[in-house]
């Protein structure tokens, strides 16, 4: 596995949206779809989508 990298300001954004806290995560791979990010205490290995569903009202 490539070595992680820390997050930008629009990936920390998009990990708050998700509900959680970017201190914890770093950025193994983002393509156009999603991140792969990893726990920087614990390892694990997480996907999570970029673009977010819209609510219908």
């Amino acid at each position: 596995m490539k070595q992680p990298k820390k997050l930008v300001r629009s990936q920390k954004k998009i990990l708050s949206e998700n509900s959680l806290d970017w201190k914890e995560w770093m950025l193994v791979k983002e393509t156009a779809l999603y991140l792969q990010i990893t726990n920087k205490t614990t390892g694990e290995v997480k996907c999570v989508e970029k673009l977010r569903k819209r609510e219908k009202r």
